[in-house]
């Protein structure tokens, strides 16, 4: 491989010519190609139309929006750019030219010069008698320069293979060589000039490697690339015609180097919101995008109503992506690499307005941390899947979280799950060059090398200096690692990306909205600034305030602190009252049970005695009753029994007796039962009265009411207290 182009474009990024000490920034390392623009526009509006044409029409080579910004982005850094009005939104640059002042002849006259050197040189062939194939003009300065270029940068190395591997090539560069050794004899002003344009050419050949890449530096094959739901509404056209073509570069790019082009389905539900949302509003109430779209009729509005009707039918044959049927739950084997914790802590950190706009970033970042399965690089192309958003708040957020979780390395070299597309237009644009591939002339770059190198003389002896370190025979394998690094990587660490886009002078309305949302914003400031006088004299009173109150206070509280202490004092004296009294009450209920205990034992023993005394006296009673009947019977007998044994006549006797015992039967019959229930009942009143007078002259009396007397068996029952009072 030719390492002509490639080490003058390494050289050129690594000169480092803004800076004493080399730090390689690819994006800085050419903005000096910018600075004849900066120097005609000096003091003007930025254009950012106006810098597209002059790096199209100068510098041969396209830029889109993201490109561009990151050129701005490093002219602010060094101080070309100034900021006139800044919003959250837009930015509005001022021109500031710095270098010295050169005139147009100066190096305009380079190219012309140029041709006479080439016209030396045809003649210088025919003097020579030079057997060479007719050739034209172009083709000679373009041999010349290519000749001049690979010198500059091959000075004192070793060549990779033979020095002319086309026959025809190698005998025009043969006498080039030649000839302008004969300058250096008999020509010396001349012959200063090649040397001049010797170093002017390496920066034409750094100019044509960054337009079409001598061989792809990087490569994509292995990498899965996610598009979100507002890039894919980009791809699709669906937000304007700008934006499509910032998106559409980035995809084609990325298809070109191999790269597989995916969404999520959910990615296709979003956009499917996002278009029923819009379309579902009145057309003076929408907003977003795809409203503005509509307004300068580069959309219409039946072709968002097809999109939404049938988002994966456009995704899949207008945007060419593939839609990627993959939920979370189609990885728990990995589930590790972010849990479920992890992916709740994500839907709740994403910066989408809705809970489930959240929930499918957070989605999109746990399924493409579970399919790298821990995998880590600095190489964009090498890391296998990335989610590509225009929302650089939501590749913070995320990055912060899984760094939080330590799921994500702490080098902030390292490619998060998600990246921002102006971010991948910036790799990309480094690595691979434009869209259209079309093969321009050094010539053609000559004269505005030229006004560089003017503008900066020391960048040609920074870009020698930087070959220089690299021309020992010992350093081409350090050669070949260099210019195969992938180029710009550093700026996924830039976090100025993503903030504000610059705004065109061409582009009157943006450039008025931009001033009318700066100036509200001054007139908002202005306001701030006196409402934060007057809160920080709020604050004043508020602080004096708050100090008398905190001294009257501290002095109540220690009025109630001593009154506190006094009364916890006399509550202290009031509890040992309390328990005195308490110890008392318990000696006095205790010797109140002690008498009770007594009393009802004094009670239980007298109604004990009184029962018994009762039982003995009704047991006389029953005694005498028994007596009564005997004596009734032997009387009775006597009458009954005496004729009997003092009767002469037996018959008589006999028949009287007869009629006696028969008599005494009926009478018994007849009359006895009465007679003995009357006499029952008289000594049973009088066992009654027996045994109240017994309890009377024992002065228990007032036991009767506690006892129930039972004649028949001369016993006396106990009654309980309801009982009693029955009775």
């Amino acid at each position: 491989m030719d390492q002509a182009r490639p080490l003058a474009l390494w050289g050129l990024v690594s000169a480092s010519v803004f800076t004493d000490r080399p730090a390689p920034d690819f994006y800085l390392g050419l903005i000096p190609f910018f600075e004849p623009y900066i120097q005609d526009n000096d003091g003007k509006i930025l254009d950012v139309a106006a810098l597209k044409n002059y790096a199209e029409a100068k510098l041969m080579f396209q830029l889109n929006d993201d490109v561009a910004d990151l050129f701005i982005a490093r002219m602010e850094q060094v101080g070309w750019l100034q900021i006139v009005t800044e919003d959250v939104d837009a930015r509005i640059y001022r021109c500031k030219f710095t270098g010295p002042s050169i005139e147009k002849q100066d190096y305009a006259d380079a190219e012309r010069r140029l041709i006479q050197l080439v016209e030396g040189f045809r003649r210088y062939l025919s003097d020579s008698s030079a057997s060479l194939k007719t050739t034209s003009t172009e083709q000679i300065e373009e041999h010349f320069l290519r000749f001049l270029s690979r010198q500059s940068a091959s000075e004192g190395r070793e060549p990779d293979g033979p020095e002319f591997p086309n026959i025809e090539a190698g005998q025009i560069e043969y006498w080039i060589a030649k000839y302008i050794a004969s300058l250096s004899r008999r020509d010396p002003e001349t012959f200063e000039f090649v040397q001049k344009i010797s170093g002017i050419s390496l920066l034409t050949d750094a100019l044509l490697e960054l337009r079409n890449p001598s061989e792809s530096i990087a490569q994509a094959r292995t990498l899965v690339v996610f598009l979100d739901g507002p890039l894919l509404m980009n791809h699709l056209g669906l937000s304007g015609k700008r934006a499509k073509e910032n998106t559409s570069y980035v995809v084609e790019k990325l298809r070109q180097a191999g790269a597989t082009i995916a969404c999520f389905r959910h990615s296709c539900d979003e956009v499917k919101d996002n278009l029923v949302a819009v379309l579902a509003r009145a057309p003076y109430e929408r907003t977003g995008p795809s409203a503005e779209a509509m307004r300068d009729g580069s959309v219409t509005e039946s072709f968002l109503a097809s999109v939404k009707n049938n988002v994966e039918h456009f995704v899949k044959t207008l945007g060419r992506v593939q839609i990627m049927p993959q939920k979370v739950s189609q990885f728990k084997s990995v589930e590790k690499f972010c849990d479920d914790n992890l992916r709740l802590r994500l839907s709740m950190k994403m910066p989408a307005q809705t809970d489930l706009a959240r929930a499918r970033d957070a989605d999109s970042i746990t399924i493409i941390m579970r399919r790298r399965q821990g995998f880590e690089t600095s190489d964009f192309c090498s890391s296998k899947f990335v989610l590509i958003t225009s929302n650089a708040e939501l590749v913070r957020r995320s990055n912060e979280i899984l760094r939080e979780y330590k799921a994500l390395g702490t080098d902030r070299s390292l490619v998060g799950p998600a990246i921002q597309d102006r971010i991948v237009g910036g790799i990309l644009f480094a690595n691979f060059g434009l869209v259209e591939k079309k093969d321009i002339s050094r010539t053609q770059l000559l004269a505005t090398c030229a006004r560089v190198v003017m503008l900066r003389p020391k960048i040609l002896e920074r870009m020698r200096q930087q070959i220089a370190l690299l021309n020992r025979p010992e350093d081409g394998a350090i050669v070949d690692a260099l210019l195969s690094q992938p180029r710009a990587s550093e700026i996924i660490m830039d976090y100025t990306i993503g903030k504000s886009r610059s705004i065109s002078a061409s582009n009157i309305e943006d450039l008025i909205s931009a001033v009318k949302r700066v100036s509200a914003e001054e007139v908002r400031r202005e306001y701030e600034t006196r409402i934060e006088r007057e809160r920080a004299e709020a604050e004043r009173n508020l602080e004096e305030k708050t100090k008398r109150l905190i001294s009257e206070f501290q002095r109540e509280k220690e009025q109630l602190e001593k009154e506190r202490r006094e009364g916890l004092t006399e509550r202290s004296s009031i509890s040992e009252r309390i328990v005195a009294l308490e110890g008392q009450l318990s000696d006095l209920a205790n010797e109140k049970n002690e008498r009770e205990e007594g009393r009802k034992l004094e009670f239980k023993r007298m109604l004990d005695s009184g029962r018994l005394a009762a039982e003995r006296a009704m047991k006389k009673v029953a005694l005498h009753e028994k007596l009564v009947l005997t004596v009734c019977f032997l009387l009775l007998a006597t009458v009954f029994l005496v004729p009997l044994f003092f009767s002469l006549h037996w018959i008589a006797l006999a028949t009287g007796l007869i009629g006696s015992l028969l008599s005494a039967f009926a009478m018994a019959f007849f009359f006895w039962n009465r007679p003995v229930n009357l006499v029952n009942r008289y000594f049973e009143r009088r066992a009654t009265d027996a045994a109240c007078a017994e309890l009377k002259r024992l002065q228990m009396d007032y036991l009767q009411s506690y006892m129930k007397f039972d004649y028949k068996d001369c016993k006396v029952s106990l009654l309980v207290a309801d009982e009693a009072k029955s009775a």
